[in-house]
């Protein structure tokens, strides 16, 4: 767990933050280059949800909530000591719009983010939505996708053309209760190209999603009743297999390394004393069947999730996630270095007396790491992007 010392740090910063306003933008200072925590969001409920970094900057996404509950997606790039650059909020004709992931887009300059947002267009009340920004935050794109019945949009990712992958599910009308699982492409403009391939399923929802140019499929994690799942798709955009996991795993998150070996993290709710552990493993798929070479469970006494995994520039494994404090019952952020065989190099998890839940981490130019968080406060959260020197 936080030393004392560093836990009296962070609530310093934090209410400092609080004070002084954690959105105005600072002059730069040495302590600045080593760690800061900066909060962003309304007065209400804020939930983070992904971060990128950019050349030097980050560019983090969240969901705003307002009094009503009404929802939008809370955009914020940043500089390098994560003073605010610009911030935009997104909201689909004033209904309620949520995001799910967000990518830095390599083919054309500028950002993409796949979300849900509640309309009177579909059979239901619900179509995937799709963002394209430029590089200061203006909307070049905002498309929506009724393709089925109440969809949500959930990972998407882009081909070496400039073209996008989405992903979605879909709730269905009969008496089943069968849901589908949508994979479709979309040019650079955002209109659909075909094939768009429809899988049936039953309690479906994706979590991630993983490609690389020198990689022959694309792999997508999320569940289908109940149970974890990857699906496979082939780079030519034909459907593979779907293959199940231990049900008592989630998958949340799929990295690759250089060698197109797979890495998931997610909670394993079979842990010790009956508690939830972080649960992290290397996968390799030959063409019949995905192989666990090896697998993890992260953790402390409590309760632990497991929320995302990344692959450094020194070719680790960087874990993010939320461990519960065995006195409080709330969670600190949880970070974790492993080598590629599953070692464990270091960890560390740190957090005041509230929910400080982790989200996602990336290591910024001087190797060090930047965590997104959601910060609870009382009744209302914030999004929080601290970088805190715990190497």
């Amino acid at each position: 767990m936080m030393s004392l010392s560093r836990l009296c740090l962070l609530s310093a910063l934090i209410f400092n933050l609080l004070v002084f306003d954690s959105c105005k933008k600072d002059s730069p200072s040495d302590i600045q280059k080593e760690q800061f925590i900066k909060l962003f969001g309304g007065p209400y409920t804020n939930e983070a949800i992904d971060l990128i970094e950019d050349s030097g900057s980050f560019v983090l996404i969240g969901n705003q909530y307002d009094k009503d509950d009404i929802s939008s997606i809370l955009v914020v790039k940043t500089d390098d000591f994560g003073n605010r650059v610009w911030e935009k909020e997104l909201s689909y004709q004033g209904f309620s719009t949520v995001a799910s992931q967000l990518i830095k887009l390599e083919k054309q300059e500028g950002y993409a983010i796949i979300g849900t947002a509640e309309t009177d267009e579909g059979t239901y009340y619900s179509d995937m939505i799709l963002y394209i920004l430029d590089l200061n935050g203006e909307i070049k794109i905002e498309k929506i996708y009724n393709i089925a019945n109440y969809e949500s949009g959930k990972c998407l990712m882009e081909f070496d053309s400039g073209e996008l992958m989405l992903t979605a599910t879909s709730d269905s009308t009969s008496s089943s209760n069968a849901s589908q699982k949508l994979f479709f492409k979309v040019t650079a403009t955002g209109e659909i190209t075909p094939p768009t391939i429809l899988k049936s399923a039953t309690d479906v929802d994706f979590t991630g999603i993983s490609y690389t140019e020198n990689s022959d499929f694309i792999y997508i994690t999320g569940k289908s009743d109940s149970k974890p799942q990857i699906n496979i798709l082939e780079n030519n955009f034909t459907f593979w297999a779907a293959m199940d996991f231990d049900p008592q795993v989630s998958f949340n998150c799929i990295t690759q390394d250089t060698d197109g070996n797979m890495y998931v993290c997610g909670t394993s709710n079979s842990g010790a004393n009956g508690k939830k552990d972080i649960f992290v493993a290397k996968l390799t798929f030959d063409l019949s069947a995905m192989n666990i070479t090896w697998q993890k469970e992260l953790g402390f006494a409590d309760d632990d999730l497991g929320t995302n995994i990344s692959i450094s520039q020194t070719n680790h494994l960087i874990i993010t996630g939320s461990t519960q404090d065995v006195q409080l019952s709330t969670y600190d952020v949880y970070i974790a270095e492993l080598d590629l065989d599953g070692n464990i190099l270091q960890s560390t998890s740190f957090g005041g007396s509230r929910n400080e839940l982790g989200i996602k981490s990336v290591i910024d130019a001087t190797g060090k790491t930047i965590t997104l968080g959601t910060t609870s406060f009382n009744s209302s959260s914030l999004i929080s992007l601290m970088k805190l020197n715990w190497e």
